[in-house]
């Protein structure tokens, strides 16, 4: 499966750490993913989970679609 860490980067300045497993359905893919979202404005739908690495535990944001890709 692949998947990629993106960062997201608000309006408000501060960014949002997500995890986006690619399937079929999409355009995107680990390689062409940087080329196709940075500097743009994107709608994301997501789910959170909590997961938990060596004992401590933290909230996922896992990302099940990405779509907009407007001109910032």
């Amino acid at each position: 499966m692949n998947f990629v860490k993106i960062i997201f980067e608000r309006k408000n300045g501060s960014d949002l750490t997500a995890v986006y497993f690619f399937n079929d359905k999409t355009s995107l893919t680990p390689k062409n993913i940087r080329t196709m979202l940075k500097g743009k404005k994107v709608m994301v739908a997501y789910t959170l989970k909590i997961g938990s690495f060596r004992g401590i535990f933290n909230l996922d944001l896992e990302v099940k679609k990405i779509g907009g890709y407007n001109e910032v």
